[in-house]
């Protein structure tokens, strides 16, 4: 069965089945919600309206540099910390999804990796109630983004 084939009821238990699969195969073991959080973060982000940003009559993707600009002008602690989310995880599934468009436009997928890294970190280390899972989610970032873009393309040739 295909994305495509999938309803949206059963699209997040693929979502969740397919990166255990792949967790499988990669010498990565995360705990259960933290493999949730990637899980719905995909299902998410594979509705083109969550990740596209509207700038007037064009729709793209957003740039982590200005999350990260947003982030520091944020009035709240709050807000702050909403977006420094929102960039881990735009960064989380554009390095895991897209490394050959990154590639092609002269990103290295480095950079996604660093930017989501140091967003999940930042939030981890905050002291504050629920941090999980972003420690989780920092420490294991890389391995995380490998394996999401095995569950979301299956066919593909990982990098």
């Amino acid at each position: 069965m295909t994305l495509t084939e999938l309803s949206d009821q059963n699209l997040t238990e693929y979502l969740f089945n397919s990166l255990q699969d792949a967790l499988a195969e990669y010498p990565l073991s995360i705990r259960e919600e933290t493999q949730v959080y990637v899980a719905h973060l995909a299902l998410r982000y594979l509705n083109s309206d969550q990740l596209f940003i509207q700038q007037g009559q064009q729709r793209s993707l957003p740039t982590l540099a200005f999350l990260y600009r947003d982030a520091l002008a944020a009035g709240s602690e709050r807000e702050r910390d909403a977006l420094i989310r929102t960039l881990g995880d735009t960064a989380l599934f554009l390095a895991a999804c897209f490394p050959d468009v990154w590639r092609r436009r002269g990103l290295n997928r480095r950079y996604f990796l660093s930017m989501g890294e140091n967003a999940f970190g930042f939030l981890a280390s905050a002291k504050r109630a629920n941090q999980f899972p972003f420690d989780e989610l920092a420490s294991e970032f890389t391995g995380i983004a490998t394996c999401l873009g095995k569950a979301v393309f299956p066919d593909r040739v990982q990098h």
